[in-house]
């Protein structure tokens, strides 16, 4: 337990280290400022304008943390030798995996806290009312991002650094827009062999679009229990686990 707790905590150090993660903190808080501070709407649409661009910074800044600091992980590491000293210790690799994977995760929640918080500050300060909805949104983006972390850090194990980053950032965004698309396919298709296979194809991704409930925000829809949270982290979970698994294996058995 010292040991996976002193991985989380070098990891951590080292996200901190990095000056992308205060350029990215900066350049959010200073969007959510200049769209707060904007004034060519009515009351009702630069409040649901306010909102919209809030709720879609927060899971920006987490994705381009995440991707930057899961991406650079393994392979940096491995290049310099710096994972050297670490696995002579009395560590295991599996142990590695989980360590470097709460670290990044603390960092990247971290800076979605630090900007929902900013955000949450102008709304109060524009005397915006702000319901359950907009916390059940900002759970559901930690959520969906503990999965695309765990994902990054499987990609990690198996490509580069520069390649991580572009195949992890194309992968969010389709992982977003595949299930709505692909089911209208589905729908359409008459062939049961091709169904099958699509039906096949739609379950086994994780969907992405599952833990988008911006629109609710935007729009103040009735507030739900929280209880609603309950299957999408039990989704989460599985996901995470079966990466972080499939990471831990291919990492196991690398050569060094």
């Amino acid at each position: 337990m010292n040991t996976l707790f002193a991985i989380i905590i070098t990891t951590i150090r080292e996200s901190i280290r990095k000056k992308q993660l205060y350029v990215l903190l900066i350049f959010g808080i200073l969007v959510i400022i200049l769209t707060s501070l904007a004034n060519f709407f009515e009351m009702k649409e630069q409040t649901r304008f306010i909102k919209n661009i809030s709720i879609f910074i927060i899971p920006i800044i987490g994705v381009i943390v995440a991707t930057f600091s899961s991406a650079r992980q393994l392979p940096n590491e491995i290049e310099d030798k710096s994972i050297h000293p670490l696995l002579v210790k009395p560590i295991s690799r599996w142990e590695y995996i989980i360590g470097k994977y709460l670290g990044v995760l603390v960092i990247t929640w971290f800076s979605m806290l630090i900007i929902s918080l900013i955000f949450l500050s102008f709304i109060l300060l524009k005397s915006i009312s702000i319901t359950a909805t907009f916390f059940q949104c900002l759970l559901l983006f930690l959520i969906q991002i503990a999965i695309y972390i765990s994902i990054v850090l499987f990609f990690s194990t198996i490509l580069s650094h520069a390649a991580n980053i572009v195949l992890s950032l194309l992968l969010f965004v389709l992982l977003h827009s595949y299930g709505p698309k692909l089911n209208e396919i589905i729908i359409g298709s008459t062939n049961p062999l091709y169904k099958t296979f699509l039906k096949i194809l739609f379950w086994i991704p994780p969907h992405f679009d599952y833990f988008n409930i911006s629109s609710a925000v935007i729009y103040d829809y009735p507030e739900q229990s929280f209880i609603i949270l309950i299957p999408f982290l039990i989704y989460a979970i599985i996901y995470i686990a079966i990466f972080l698994m499939l990471a831990g294996a291919i990492f196991s058995n690398k050569e060094l």
